[in-house]
């Protein structure tokens, strides 16, 4: 079985897909979803004797990644069938499963979840969306709120919101926030992340500072998803402490406190007053180079990269000189909208774009409540 590189996050070990190209079995059918699925839970529910979480900060290198979740039950065939388990349960309860088998038939609603939004069905929206406002469980499973709370199918939703990265998810999962399980909270702030919205950094800032259980490198890895901006930062082991190129008036920030926090809520306050004078000075620098010494490329190149150093926060000050006639600069315009907008765009698409765009691209800069 092959597991994701997930990170600390409460959610259940999460299956990556079984393999099963090379196993002599038929090709899939109706009949043999449910097979699938029950050979998915048992086989989670046997490793290290339960449905654990994973302890290792995968933090560090990214956000939690779903797809596939189960090979084969994630095609649009089987949505139906994902569908009546999400409502129903699984059609087997016979309790022969290793670990937990009383949470089995749950943990199995809660695969087909996220296998119904790998699908990008049209009909995962709604079911996603209705699941993080009211789903529960079935029925009692006598387990503890802890566990309750881990094996929460809300959890799960938010995830799939994320995987389906529907910008019309945006609202529901700024309100779950501040829900009263942390799993279904950070979970919302890894969804509003891929989604990809600035409409949600203030927000996603705003309950960081009142959840004390939100794990900084969590939340510092949807931040710089979000933003596109990776802040300079040197940790000292000795003194327990980290500093920030990028923001010396902070001064050493001390662990075990939350340091990204501090970081991202001062960017927050002074972010684009930088970003526009870091964007300004090189943008005017690489004009410059470019007509005085158009052979110093590697300069050139450097200034253009400058131009970005602050992610999105630069995007306005970008389209703004595209529209002054910078066409060379459209790519970069791409590159930090993750290709919403064509490489070769022409200016007038690219302005286009970004009158129909610009509300949900805006960094709401400004101080916290």
């Amino acid at each position: 079985m092959k597991f994701l590189n997930f990170p600390k996050c409460s959610v259940i070990m999460v299956i990556a897909g079984l393999v099963f190209a090379n196993s002599g079995l038929p090709d899939v059918s109706p009949e043999s979803y449910s097979k699938l699925l029950k050979q998915a839970v048992s086989e989670a529910g046997s490793f290290r004797g339960g449905y654990e979480l994973l302890s290792a900060r995968g933090s560090r290198v990214g956000l939690p990644t779903f797809t596939p979740f189960v090979e084969r039950l994630h095609e649009r065939d089987v949505v139906p069938y994902l569908l009546k388990v999400i409502r129903e349960g699984p059609d087997w309860d016979d309790g022969k499963f290793v670990g937990r088998s009383a949470l089995a038939p749950h943990i199995a609603r809660c695969y087909a979840v996220l296998c119904l939004a790998t699908s990008k069905d049209p009909n995962a929206f709604p079911v996603l969306f209705d699941l993080l406002e009211n789903g529960k469980y079935l029925k009692d499973f006598g387990v503890s709120e802890e566990e309750r709370q881990k094996h929460d199918i809300r959890v799960y939703a938010a995830a799939g919101l994320g995987i389906l990265a529907d910008a019309n998810g945006v609202n529901v999962l700024i309100s779950t926030l501040r829900d009263k399980n942390p799993h279904v909270r950070l979970q919302s702030m890894f969804a509003l992340a891929k989604i990809g919205d600035m409409r949600a950094i203030k927000p996603i800032l705003e309950a960081a500072v009142k959840d004390t259980k939100l794990d900084d490198f969590a939340f510092d890895a949807c931040m710089r998803k979000m933003t596109k901006i990776n802040f300079e930062g040197d940790y000292s082991r000795e003194r327990k402490e980290s500093t920030f190129k990028d923001f010396p008036e902070l001064g050493p920030l001390k662990r075990p406190e939350p340091v990204y926090k501090k970081v991202w809520i001062h960017w927050l306050n002074v972010g684009k007053e930088r970003a526009k004078n870091h964007f300004d000075t090189h943008f005017q620098q690489w004009k410059t180079t470019k007509q005085a010494y158009p052979d110093r490329q590697p300069t050139i190149e450097h200034h253009k990269r400058e131009m970005i150093k602050y992610g999105v926060a630069a995007l306005p000050f970008l389209v703004e000189t595209v529209q002054q006639g910078e066409a060379e600069l459209i790519p970069m315009v791409s590159e930090l909208t993750g290709r919403q907008v064509k490489e070769t765009a022409t200016r007038e698409e690219i302005l286009t774009w970004w009158n129909n765009n610009k509300q949900r691209w805006l960094i709401p800069f400004g101080q916290i409540k």
